[in-house]
């Protein structure tokens, strides 16, 4: 409940969403999806024509995270006013070096468009793998988990007729009979 307040407000949105990035794993597994989603809109929208402003502008739009819609608002804006793409983004450090050295290399080769899908396409594989890494590690757990559930489940059905057993047989524990003196 107090989670969903928070997010509703602008301030407690871009707590969250900041958070979000800061967690461990989790948070650059966010940032590199946020990055392959920009630029597969972007290399998309530019290949299909869309000048190159507009084409920021609405792959905005395509992310969710209000840090990095923030941070590549201000590239939008740098960029309208004539800095380069690759300057800009280095600026606001929103993606990771790889990437944009990538997307300086297609800038300056005039084949921006190209370089923006192999961005797309190597933080997908590398999501992919941390995914599978990160399914690899949390199954264990599952497992141990799971199977400490079923032993309690079977402990708690099977003690009780263990003890009934042990009652019916005359067990050393046996419930007194019925009319014998305490």
């Amino acid at each position: 409940m107090i989670l969903y307040q928070t997010n509703q407000s602008v301030w407690g949105r871009f707590f969250l969403d900041g958070l979000k990035l800061k967690v461990p794993v989790f948070g650059d597994l966010i940032r590199k999806y946020n990055v392959a989603q920009f630029s597969r809109n972007l290399a998309i929208l530019y290949k299909s024509g869309v000048a190159i402003i507009p084409a920021i502008k609405t792959s905005i739009d395509s992310i969710e995270n209000v840090v990095l819609i923030e941070a590549l608002s201000s590239v939008a804006r740098e960029v309208e006013g004539g800095v380069p793409i690759a300057t800009s983004i280095q600026r606001v450090d929103v993606m990771p070096e790889i990437a944009l050295q990538m997307i300086e290399v297609g800038e300056e080769a005039g084949s921006l468009d190209d370089m923006l899908e192999k961005v797309a396409d190597f933080y997908e594989e590398e999501i992919n793998y941390l995914v599978d890494q990160l399914t690899a590690l949390i199954e264990p757990a599952f497992i141990v988990v799971l199977g400490t559930i079923v032993g309690t489940i079977v402990m708690a059905m099977y003690l009780p007729i263990f003890k009934m057993a042990k009652v019916i047989t005359g067990g050393a524990n046996a419930a007194p009979e019925i009319g014998q003196n305490l």
